[in-house]
């Protein structure tokens, strides 16, 4: 009887075991299923939230944009105004005085100077017209959240602040397989490099440097040795692992009769060739000097050129050069000859502020739109008209193209000195090189055809942009 009673036991002990069993898993499953979805339901809650961040963003820009259209058009229509008052006074006062052979002579004038203001006030008073009797969604420009998305955690770099100090970025570089070298300011015309990689975590930071006379420095990457560190007249290389200086150079020792007045305004390397290349402030010549920074040779660029204000190499060794006045962006070789033109696109103001290139000689163009908004123009090897564009805040000043996850993107640097911008670039097959463009879902560029339906009012004092629905 025992016995029989311990294989019972033993049979139900088997039963309960298994129930047990299926229980936990049938338990696990339901609990697996349910953090699944739970973490599918926070994933789209930070959707939500980072799409309600930008599109704060977003609004927030372009209010901005619309304040300081409507204080331009109010300036100018006040000035206008003015113009008139003042008319009137000046003709009623001559009008009004007792020599009519006076009055007669001043009527010319008085009609001559009529003229303008009524055209003025005929193109001013029509657009004011316009935007009073327009809704609010038509007064304001559409918001296009995707120009300001964020496609991963890392596309805004936050950089490690030590000094309350810290200020403003001057100077922005690519470092292959390190990171990025970026020039600040540390209070008042005091500057120092220091490297960070794409987390924004400092890695090092070299010792600060006192200017003389100006508080801009710029920074360059030379692969063959190491960073190049220009002063106003005098030039140093940083040691990329000791991160001191190796040998610093004053230009008056490298060649003779150097003028003391002229000084560093931006530096390119070419690390293919060893060439690194300076461009001065007030001058056309550009100066080549080797690694070891022994001047090699000088060009000069061409006469419509007043001097550069940024420079870039492309990988076949051209010299991409901005003009000091923001209107002309060419390729020119050793000789100073130039090769190619970058026609700017009419995005209000339209100023060339800076270049850089990518591994496939694609050549981005960073643009001064209005005091709002910039824009990154994008070009093909051969130059010519942009095949794209995209539209970033207004104090990214800085821009270079790094490596992220063996993908290039344009890293942008700003004004404010503790954040840097990540933007994807667009894969251009070998048709970019024929002129053909190519077409790229889900980025805020325009095309070409947008670019040139972009239509720029103008009136005297103030420029509006009309930007196209993107």
């Amino acid at each position: 009887m025992e016995k029989e009673i311990e294989q019972v036991r033993a049979k139900y002990a088997v039963s309960f075991k298994e129930q047990d069993d299926k229980r936990d898993y049938l338990s696990e499953k339901v609990e697996g299923k349910a953090n699944d979805e739970l973490q599918v339901l926070e994933k789209q809650r930070q959707k939500v939230n980072k799409h309600f961040k930008d599109s704060e963003k977003a609004l927030k820009t372009q209010k901005d944009e619309a304040d300081g259209r409507f204080i331009a058009t109010s300036e100018h229509t006040e000035h206008i105004i003015k113009r008139y008052e003042n008319l009137i006074a000046t003709a009623s006062s001559i009008l009004a005085a007792d020599n009519d052979w006076t009055a007669v002579r001043c009527i010319p004038d008085i009609c001559s100077a009529v003229t303008p203001i009524i055209e003025d006030m005929t193109n001013t008073f029509t657009v004011l017209d316009k935007i009073s009797q327009s809704p609010p969604s038509e007064i304001l420009l559409p918001v296009d959240v995707s120009a300001f998305k964020i496609s991963n955690r890392e596309s805004i770099i936050n950089i490690e602040c030590k000094d309350r100090e810290e200020d403003a970025i001057v100077d922005l570089v690519n470092v292959p397989g390190q990171g990025v070298i970026i020039n600040r300011h540390l209070g008042s015309k005091v500057a120092y490099p220091q490297c960070i990689d794409l987390r924004g975590k400092v890695l090092w930071r070299d010792f600060p440097e006192r200017f003389l006379g100006i508080s801009k420095s710029n920074v360059e990457v030379c692969k063959m040795k190491a960073a190049v560190r220009c002063f106003p007249n005098a030039t140093t290389t940083l040691d990329r692992g000791t991160r001191r200086s190796l040998w610093g150079v004053h230009l008056n020792e490298m060649i003779d009769h150097w003028p003391t007045d002229r000084s560093f305004q931006c530096v390119a390397t070419d690390p293919i060739n060893k060439h690194v290349f300076a461009g001065f402030r007030d001058s056309r010549d550009i100066y080549v000097f080797n690694d070891s920074l022994r001047h090699v040779t000088t060009f000069s660029l061409p006469p419509e050129m007043k001097y550069p204000s940024a420079l870039a190499v492309s990988v076949e060794g051209l010299l991409i050069v901005c003009d000091s006045s923001g209107k002309d962006v060419i390729s020119v070789n050793m000789k100073g000859e130039v090769q190619s033109t970058y026609f700017l696109p009419l995005l209000g103001k339209g100023i060339a502020q800076n270049v850089c290139t990518d591994s496939k000689d694609i050549v981005y163009v960073l643009l001064s739109v209005n005091n709002f908004t910039n824009a990154v123009v994008q070009y093909c090897q051969t130059g010519g008209h942009p095949v794209a564009s995209l539209y970033v805040p207004g104090d990214m000043i800085h821009i270079t193209v790094t490596e992220d996850k063996h993908e290039e993107k344009l890293l942008l640097g700003g004004s404010g000195g503790d954040t840097l911008l990540f933007y994807p670039t667009i894969p251009f097959s070998n048709e970019c090189e024929s002129g053909k463009e190519e077409s790229w879902e889900g980025t805020p560029f325009m095309t070409s055809e947008e670019i040139q339906s972009t239509k720029l009012q103008q009136s005297n004092d103030g420029a509006t942009l009309t930007a196209p629905s993107v």
